[in-house]
């Protein structure tokens, strides 16, 4: 699976990266907006894995380039989330889109997408 990894956070992003790797995916990452919005055109991803803070500070440039409408039919993970989360107004939500609370481990997040 073609999965694109956002977290600004670059010892946890490599360490998922990693973890998904050795369970044969194909992985992209980046930190941070525009490397986002580059990645989501190019490497036209299967699932996008979320850190939620690391979303919050994009959202403004999210919403001016419609990247919601781009996710709509793309599965995505959203992890380190906090209570009350919700994409209301950004993106449709997808039936095999994730919500992982704060705190969650690496592995917690590769096995969420089998």
């Amino acid at each position: 699976m073609n999965i694109l990894v956002v977290d600004e956070n670059r010892v946890r992003r490599l360490q998922i990266v990693d973890a998904l790797q050795k369970k044969r995916h194909t992985v992209e990452h980046c930190a941070a907006s525009n490397d986002f919005l580059s990645a989501l055109d190019k490497s036209k991803p299967e699932r996008v894995v979320v850190d939620v803070p690391t979303w919050k500070k994009g959202k403004a440039i999210y919403a001016y380039f419609q990247v919601g409408k781009k996710l709509e039919k793309v599965p995505v993970l959203f992890y380190n989330s906090y209570e009350g989360f919700t994409l209301e107004g950004q993106r449709a939500p997808h039936e095999k889109d994730r919500i992982l609370m704060d705190h969650v481990k690496v592995e917690d997040i590769a096995m969420a997408l089998d």
